[in-house]
């Protein structure tokens, strides 16, 4: 452990910023990465047929009011909160002027280049992936950048600097422009192999570098936050703002993940997942993603198995939207769902889940027909709600599988254990299904908001509480258990044969 010496560590704290899709998080943890409090704010996107939009200044009023919010709930004196950092959806993006003033925003989600992203798919497609190490292009910057040069050139002409989501809080709050390594991975304009723009590709594009700031290494110092950000923030101007990361890499570090093979199933929203490498492997089949990560000289192997917590928040609004408490409503869901056995009394579930194929988005199954298989005759002993709903954890448990299978494919290793964070793990019941589907040893972790406490180890080195990342996580990680196949898991293994056949029927559907 690498502490600096006479700090009562006891009393510093540290804030994290999640911003997502669907709202932003504040989340204050102690320097031994207890959870003191955590605030939510809802916010939404200006939509206009493809293109989707955020205003700043709106994003920017709920991420203040949800700071000063989590200071107060906390109880504590806001001068003990010794680091801030924050993490993000990726992909997205803002655009700022020379005064540094945001001239756009944008999300993930932004469709606003479909037409430049499929030229450029055509016309470079080989090219891209073997730089950018993804696809398909239509998701990324490089092609928004295109877009806004030839349909909004009065915009373009003023554009100074881009960044993304996590890098223009950062910048919120301390003034200070940078950009981290996992978050340029998601540019399309970055050799992810040598760790920087790629000179080849902005050259091919007619992109200027001058408008991406200086890279950073995450839990790296932007300075203090500013008397503005600390005006309407409530953070005190003596708070060090860090350079943060890609909400995906911030999970991997909330879970203590640093070494080659260690992966993590980002259960949240999405269901991400990632593997550390020691160097940039590249699927040849262009299915999966390689990023790199928060920790130099790391890089990170990526497959998603979809909007998997999406889709069981959709099953429960249409079970129990009268149960006005989520966590009431999850509870009582694993509760009915335990009263059922493996394979669901043959219901087979098809909805949100995917296999990863970003050279071709249909043939992992994001589009087309989902839904559930059952039984016939109906038969009113079946307990239908009772194993519809197990049904569904199966589903999401059985896209993690095949996600995973071909992750070892790529890296021509099996792996023993994974680990789990996020929204999902709440769940003792889909922890317990996980286990025995994947047929792995599975970590789950005490703190299951490990985006939120990556975030938040990011800005206790940045501070000077910890020296570097991994001394941060070794004492701010901790793990609630490890879940070991029950004999249940030979069951799954024929059930998901069986899923994964139906699952390739549905896609012709």
């Amino acid at each position: 452990m690498f502490l600096k010496r006479r700090r009562n560590l006891a009393d510093e704290y540290f804030l994290a910023i999640d911003a997502g899709t669907t709202g932003c998080r504040s989340f204050i943890f102690n320097a031994f990465g207890i959870l003191i409090t955590t605030v939510r704010k809802e916010w939404s996107f200006n939509k206009q047929g493809t293109k989707i939009d955020f205003d700043p200044s709106y994003f920017w009023k709920k991420i203040s009011e949800n700071t000063q919010d989590a200071i107060k709930k906390a109880n504590i004196d806001r001068s003990l909160i010794k680091g801030v950092s924050a993490t993000s959806f990726r992909e997205g993006s803002v655009f700022l002027d020379k005064d540094g003033l945001e001239l756009l925003a944008v999300p993930a989600h932004d469709l606003r280049a479909l037409s430049e992203g499929l030229k450029l798919e055509t016309k470079y497609g080989e090219q891209l992936y073997r730089i950018t190490r993804r696809a398909p292009a239509l998701l990324f910057l490089a092609a928004r950048i295109l877009h806004l040069k030839k349909k909004m050139k009065d915009l373009y002409s003023k554009i100074d600097k881009i960044l993304m989501v996590n890098d223009w809080i950062a910048y919120k709050l301390s003034g200070m422009f940078s950009m981290e390594y996992s978050s340029a991975s998601e540019t399309m304009l970055f050799d992810i192999e040598k760790a920087q723009f790629s000179k080849e590709l902005l050259d091919l594009l007619e992109i200027s570098q001058d408008l991406f700031p200086d890279l950073k290494l995450a839990g790296t110092s932007l300075g203090n936050v500013t008397k503005d950000a600390s005006k309407i923030t409530g953070l005190s101007t003596d708070t060090i703002v860090s350079v943060g990361g890609a909400d995906s890499q911030c999970g991997l570090v909330g879970m203590n993940l640093s070494n080659n093979l260690d992966t993590g199933v980002i259960a949240g929203s999405t269901t991400p997942l990632q593997m550390i490498l020691d160097r940039p492997l590249i699927d040849e089949k262009q299915r999966m993603w390689t990023n790199c990560h928060m920790i130099e000289n790391k890089w990170v192997l990526e497959s998603n198995s979809g909007k998997t917590g999406e889709v069981y928040k959709w099953l429960r609004n249409i079970f129990f939207e009268e149960i006005n408490n989520d966590n009431n409503a999850y509870k009582k869901m694993d509760e009915l769902a335990s009263q059922v056995p493996v394979g669901s009394n043959s219901f087979l579930a098809f909805t949100g889940a995917m296999i990863m194929n970003s050279k071709n988005m249909e043939e992992a199954g994001t589009s087309g027909y989902g839904g559930f298989l059952f039984p016939l005759p109906i038969n009113v002993e079946n307990q239908a709600k009772k194993a519809i709903i197990r049904s569904m954890l199966e589903n999401l448990a059985f896209a993690i599988k095949a996600n995973l299978l071909q992750m070892e494919e790529v890296v021509g290793a099996e792996l023993d254990i994974i680990s789990a964070c996020g929204g999902l793990t709440y769940s003792p019941l889909y922890s317990k299904i996980l286990c025995d589907v994947i047929k792995k040893k599975l970590i789950i972790y005490k703190e299951k908001e490990a985006t939120g406490l990556g975030a938040a180890i990011c800005a206790a080195v940045a501070s000077g509480s910890y020296k570097n990342i991994k001394s941060a996580m070794e004492n701010m990680v901790k793990i609630e258990r490890t879940l070991e196949p029950s004999e249940s898991a030979k069951k799954y293994q024929s059930l998901f044969q069986k899923w994964k056949s139906y699952f390739e029927t549905m896609k012709k559907v």
